[in-house]
């Protein structure tokens, strides 16, 4: 029950990979409500995006809100 890691740096145009590994459903949703939203995952499935600007995106999963994680984008 938590994002791995809980911060990531990475650049524009990086995509990045989220692999849910735990057993119950979890989901990766922008604190914002825009950059990222993914459907709600099972054990084995993925969700990617692709950084297209500079910034930082703060978010949580949806089931679980107290799970958060922010990706910096420099």
């Amino acid at each position: 029950f938590a994002f791995s890691p809980a911060t990531l740096t990475v650049k524009v145009g990086d995509v990045v990979f989220w692999t849910q590994e735990d057993g119950a459903p979890h989901s990766v949703l922008s604190d914002t409500g825009a950059e990222l939203a993914s459907a709600l995952l099972t054990k084995g499935q993925t969700y990617s995006h692709t950084f297209a600007a500079k910034g930082s995106f703060p978010y949580h999963c949806g089931p679980h809100p107290w799970m958060k994680a922010t990706v910096t984008v420099e």
